[in-house]
């Protein structure tokens, strides 16, 4: 059978208990998808706080349905041409429970110049400080393999980099290395230390300085 996955049309053999199952989840996500698309509609046509709320509302029942590893491709081609106010905010909300991002980095990296800088009034009351608090050339890490170095999320802490280069929350991690750089403030999307790990998500081609070593631990 086929089964429209993400808007690609893919065989797959399976048996018929299994199929009825798949399409009532493909017809579940389709419905939901169509329900923050029209919330999506109305916020635009009528920018009201409630009509701001369901839509953030739809795209939640979106995410929490996908594995960490999935969900940031489940929500992005839905949120990439939205309003800038809802797009940081399901960004922000959503991207601390998101893995494995590094296959979506330049849709995601393309989007996010799109929306423009995010609003500060977004970030926690903690992110903000954290946010206005930096200097105007900020010393970022990233642990990771060696060919994802020139990736979006880096973090302030060189231990914590480590910990990814490592094989943080049981991904895997060929050719470990930690990289090091600096990068201009105004090149930072946004900040976040939801886990504690101090993040920077950043625009990869601006960083300066680069220095990589191969890890071990």
């Amino acid at each position: 059978m086929k089964i429209n996955i993400m808007g690609r049309l893919v065989d797959v053999e399976v048996a018929a208990t299994d199929a009825t199952a798949m399409m009532q989840a493909q017809r579940q996500w389709e419905d939901e998808k169509q329900k923050y698309l029209a919330a999506i509609h109305r916020y635009n046509n009528l920018p009201s706080k409630l009509n701001y709320e369901s839509a953030l509302d739809a795209i939640e029942q979106c995410s929490t349905a996908e594995s960490s590893e999935r969900r940031l491709l489940a929500i992005l081609p839905l949120i990439e041409d939205a309003p800038p106010k809802i797009f940081w905010a399901i960004l922000l909300k959503t991207w601390p429970s998101c893995d494995d991002t590094w296959m979506l980095k330049t849709r995601l990296l393309r989007a996010m110049k799109k929306a423009g800088p995010v609003m500060l009034e977004l970030l926690s009351e903690h992110e903000r400080r954290f946010f206005e608090g930096l200097p105007a050339q900020v010393p970022v890490f990233r642990g990771c393999s060696r060919p994802r170095v020139r990736g979006i999320s880096w973090t302030m802490e060189r231990t914590i980099a480590e910990g990814f280069a490592r094989g943080h929350r049981g991904i895997q991690v060929p050719d470990p290395v930690v990289a090091s750089t600096l990068i201009p403030k105004d090149a930072i999307f946004f900040v976040t230390d939801d886990r504690s790990e101090k993040e920077i998500v950043l625009n990869p081609r601006r960083l300066r300085f680069l220095s990589i070593s191969a890890f071990r631990s």
